[in-house]
């Protein structure tokens, strides 16, 4: 039959829902590479969905390369190991070749690293263990891959690396059928022994494997030219670069594991995959944690996640009354956030007035709606949801609510939804005089619900006489969908988004993505709600660290901005990923995107401050959580981080004051007391820091952070077995400023400055922060013990030049 098919025949196309051989029912095709397409099929004789590729005609007609690729499949049916995909069969039906193979849901690692640029270490590192695993069980039944590259590793929904492509490797024990003398492989990724026709063995696929980890880790490949033979010629005769010279953060010892992969004569090389194994596996204990922490820059994206569904925050708050007090000591206190405001109102949340009081998420969205309207107003203060959002079954004033949130006007709004129809009614109303300036009521259909979502807003802004900055306007309509049935599920998405941030419930989680999903399906260029899927992905991973979410989130939140660049939550949600994989430059890009779209959102100043705040421009974090807290005082976070840059600066006594202050109004929140405490200790105040370790004692005797309080008091006093006794088992880098400090105090000299050293060359992967930036090292008195060595200086010297270098880069925001 397939002497009837030439080099010119088509390659066959298969349609969804077609079947071939009786057998294979098309479900979707999945790409298209070298060999011919390749689709998502189900297997009607066993019910189980596999992979089929069809075979190209140039290649089918090929009696040499098919009889090869029977011989080849003998052996890789043989390989059954978790990190390999299974290859079934090679078949022919109506003069079309095709192999089955098994299907995995997921996606490829070119795509992924298309997609996240730079992996981090530890991620890249762990998709090399199993790479290396599978390719150990290929290589010890004699087969080898040839042609190992980022396309032929899947990446599941588990997070498990799967090699594919074994039908077209050749056997050890059969050396001979593929020996012609031609390259095989992709010039990218080819070993130099390949790229001169010789015969490949195991450390092959070891160079190759040092190319894709040296692809994660850099983002590019390290030899580049304009055509193949070019690039094959330089894997025979160029020095391949330094890893480090693409990414500085990643580790000395990755890089030399990298190189050592890498190096022309393979004598040089692993000789086996399970020697790779073992390096890999030292490397990736150095810069884990002894006990696993999730990074600082997690739990500010945990944060990102409910400030942008406007959440309720957990346990207690602070007490509305520092808001009061808060305006009268922040200019004070803290830098000038540069806001200036003309008038402010609070939008209460809508109240449901409907018969059946079934429209909460409708609600929800219509206050968040109206509220991320008013902001575009130019100079009116907008309180944010999450600090009305208390006030959703309220049982004070207008008055007493204007009082404590230090506003001159509330909207006191009401809905109701029968069928299609929507009835809308609000007040305006002065909370001085508690009257009502203005009364809004409006009737119509639910597909016409943005249509009133901006005549209630222009109502509110003419009546406040606030005129729209109209350009911040156009934004926001730009993420209205077209489709009012898609906005109705990507509200009951959010819904289900915000109850799982607050309950963890695998069956909130699964709710908000099927809705989403379903919004998406109606709509498919809705960029909101590809951005809701980013964000419900997004607070898994917070949760349960499982790196597929991780990739999820990128992906939908990629997506959500290719839709519409100026969503000021996909800049800030591709923001973070970008800093978390190490990408600073990009990080940047998106976050001041975002503070361009949105400057008085103060989720958005949080986040770029936090980005200062992590690669050391501390003043710079300043400004723009001092303009978060202008914004919304009520949130305790905002205090928190900003007490801790003023006290990396040296700015002790303010630092002290705003905790002060505002554990005047939270005195059962012990982080607040622990971080006082410590602000005390900076300040040498020792009595009064004993005083508030008692205090802190009587709330929460058992807290760990109590006894790392008292370490440094040890140290001071000259206790020294006591202190030494409290650090000795911490981890070196979660606690490192505290092991340093009580090492240069008790005139440790050695100790304290390996320890700084160790963690400014591998500390940032594992705290996701630059923990020992110019201004810490210049400014905590703990070190004036190492002032005078020159290796401290040294650091300091170095230290100096990165700041001034990440100054220059970053600080014209």
């Amino acid at each position: 039959m397939l002497s009837m098919m030439t080099e010119q025949t088509p390659i066959k196309e298969l349609n969804r829902g077609s079947t071939l051989a009786s057998r294979y029912e098309i479900i979707e095709e999945l790409g298209k590479g070298g060999m011919g397409n390749v689709y998502r099929v189900l297997d009607k004789k066993i019910n189980e969905e596999i992979a089929l590729k069809l075979i190209k005609p140039a290649i089918a007609t090929d009696e040499n390369i098919i009889e090869r690729f029977r011989n080849e499949l003998k052996f890789a049916r043989k390989i059954t190991h978790k990190n390999v995909c299974r290859m079934y069969d090679l078949n022919e039906e109506e003069e079309i070749l095709y192999i089955t193979m098994e299907y995995v849901l997921g996606d490829d690692l070119k795509n992924i690293i298309r997609m996240m640029g730079q992996l981090n270490p530890r991620k890249a590192i762990s998709i090399a263990k199993q790479i290396c695993e599978g390719l150990a069980e290929a290589h010890r039944l004699e087969v080898i891959h040839r042609d190992l590259k980022p396309r032929n590793i899947m990446i599941d929904k588990e997070g498990n690396a799967r090699i594919m492509d074994f039908g077209i490797a050749s056997c050890l024990k059969t050396k001979g059928i593929t020996a012609t003398g031609d390259m095989i492989g992709t010039p990218e990724y080819i070993s130099p022994e390949q790229a001169e026709g010789k015969e490949a063995d195991p450390r092959s696929d070891i160079y190759s494997l040092g190319i894709i980890i040296f692809e994660m880790v850099t983002g590019r490949v390290p030899f580049k030219g304009d055509t193949s033979l070019s690039i094959a010629l330089m894997h025979k005769t160029e020095t391949p670069p330094d890893p480090r010279e693409f990414n500085t953060q990643i580790p000395i010892d990755l890089s030399r594991l990298i190189l050592k992969c890498m190096e022309k004569d393979k004598e040089k090389r692993y000789q086996e995959s399970e020697e790779l194994f073992s390096d890999l596996n030292k490397i990736e204990k150095e810069i884990s944690t002894k006990d696993k922490v999730i990074p600082k820059r997690k739990s500010r994206i945990g944060i990102q996640g409910k400030s942008f569904l406007t959440f309720l925050l957990p346990g207690s708050l602070l007490v509305i009354a520092i808001i009061v007090l808060g305006y009268l000591f922040l200019d004070r206190i803290l830098e000038t956030g540069g806001m200036k405001w003309k008038n402010s109102i609070a939008v209460l949340p809508f109240e449901d007035t409907s018969q059946n009081k079934d429209q909460g998420p409708f609600c929800e969205e219509m206050t968040m709606a109206v509220i991320i309207k008013l902001s575009s107003c130019e100079g009116l203060k907008v309180i944010p949801y999450r600090t009305m959002s208390r006030y959703k079954d309220k049982v004070k004033s207008n008055k007493e609510i204007g009082k404590e949130l230090d506003i001159t006007t509330i909207l006191v709004p009401y809905l109701k939804k029968e069928k299609e129809e929507i009835h809308i009614t609000a007040q305006l109303v002065n909370t001085n005089q508690d009257f009502v300036i203005k009364s809004f009521d409006y009737d119509e259909k639910f597909e016409n619900v943005f249509e009133v979502q901006d005549k209630l807003s222009q109502d509110i802004a003419d009546a406040l006489g606030m005129p729209f900055i109209e350009e911040r306007l156009k934004v926001l309509k730009q993420r209205e969908p077209k489709n009012t049935e898609a906005y109705k599920y990507y509200m009951k998405g959010k819904h289900f988004d915000r109850q799982y941030q607050d309950s963890k419930r695998p069956k909130d989680f699964e709710a908000a993505v099927q809705n989403y999903g379903k919004a998406i399906e109606i709509e498919e260029d809705f960029a909101l709600a590809y951005w809701g899927l980013g964000n419900i992905y997004q607070a898994r991973f917070v949760n349960e660290d499982k790196w597929t979410d991780f990739e999820l989130m990128v992906k939908n939140y990629m997506k959500a901005y290719q839709i519409n660049q100026d969503l000021a939550e996909a800049n800030v949600g591709l923001g973070w990923a970008c800093f978390y994989k190490g990408d600073w430059d990009e990080a940047f890009k998106y976050y001041k995107s975002a503070l361009e779209l949105e400057p008085t959102n103060p989720e958005v100043n949080y986040y770029v401050a936090g980005f200062f705040e992590d690669i050391g421009l501390y003043r710079k974090a300043i400004e723009f959580y001092s303009r978060a807290i202008e914004i919304d005082p009520t949130y305790k976070e905002y205090w928190s981080v900003c007490a801790q840059s003023y006290r990396k600066i040296g700015e002790y006594e303010r630092a002290t004051k705003l905790l002060k202050e505002a554990l005047e109004f939270e005195p059962g929140d012990t982080n607040f007391h622990i971080f006082y405490a410590r602000q005390l200790i900076m300040m040498k105040k020792y009595d009064e820091a004993k005083e508030e370790i008692a205090r802190l004692e009587k709330l929460e005797p058992d807290k760990l952070d109590i006894q790392y309080i008292r370490a440094y008091i040890f140290a001071v006093e000259g206790e020294k077995e006591k202190a030494l006794m409290i650090i000795k088992d911490l981890d070196t880098y979660y606690f490192t400023h505290l092991i340093s400090s009580v090492y240069s105090i008790l005139g440790m000299k050695d100790e304290a400055i390996e320890n700084i050293q160790e963690v400014i060359d591998k500390g940032f992967y594992k705290l996701q922060t630059y923990p020992y930036s110019y201004h810490v090292l210049i400014k905590n008195y703990f070190y004036d013990n190492l002032r005078d060595d020159p290796r401290f200086k040294e650091i300091v010297k170095k230290e100096k030049k990165k700041y001034q270098e990440k100054l220059r880069k970053y600080g014209d925001i």
